[in-house]
């Protein structure tokens, strides 16, 4: 039996402000934080497959290694059907994505498709790994912040279900040549 924690309800980034019944992670040692470890730091020293929801709120703009970071969000997602990861972050044209010296990328509402199964496979050459996730839903609003739901796809039956819900894609593909 593993000692890494194993929390159902996870918050990355949590800083000063985590979120109420969540376990906290941050790389700064604040008031809140359940763990102080920096998210850049791979393998984080959480169970595998244990949390239900995960919430990153104004985390990922400061992660230099996104696709590491994608790979450990995976790793530490459940199976669970209704898993999520909710995701905020500034949008790419609003003043707050670049102004802060802290952040090191920014984010449209196209980024996280390339972690959906049909971009991973076009993609693999680079990097990406076989780690999927499904967009639920998003929004944005150009002058402030992208927000982003997604599902991990950690089974064969969850990957049918995204292939079902998004079976215009190929139709499309094929119709634009």
């Amino acid at each position: 039996m593993s000692d890494l924690p194993a929390p159902k309800w996870l918050e990355l980034g949590c800083g000063r402000n985590k979120a109420e019944g969540y376990f906290g992670v941050d790389r700064a040692d604040l008031p809140g934080v359940d763990l102080m470890h920096d998210l850049e730091c791979h393998p984080w020293p959480i169970a595998d497959g244990c949390a239900e929801r995960v919430g990153c709120y104004q985390t990922l703009e400061h992660i230099g290694d996104l696709l590491g970071f994608m790979a450990e969000l995976w790793r530490v997602c459940s199976a669970e059907p209704q898993a999520w990861v909710e995701i905020t972050m500034p949008y790419h044209a609003a003043p707050t994505a670049w102004g802060d010296p802290t952040h090191v990328r920014a984010f449209t509402e196209d980024t996280f498709r390339y972690f959906e199964p049909e971009f991973v496979e076009r993609f693999s050459d680079y990097g990406i790994a076989p780690h999927y996730f499904s967009i639920i839903d998003q929004a944005f609003k150009p002058t402030a912040n992208l927000w982003v739901l997604l599902r991990p796809i950690k089974t064969e039956a969850q990957l049918a279900a995204h292939q079902k819900q998004y079976w215009w894609r190929d139709r499309r593909a094929a119709m634009l040549g």
